[in-house]
């Protein structure tokens, strides 16, 4: 939970691009739980 947490609050940092993140999950899926939260990015 804390994982999601954290990688939820690092692609809402205003400072950084959500692009980079996106296609980093994207392109190198670690668990399910990347693959959820690429695909809730995308419907957002």
């Amino acid at each position: 939970a804390h994982l999601l947490r954290r990688f939820q609050f690092s692609i809402r940092d205003p400072t950084e691009p959500k692009i980079i993140p996106l296609l980093d999950t994207t392109l190198k899926p670690k668990s399910p739980v990347n693959l959820i939260v690429t695909k809730r990015l995308l419907q957002a």
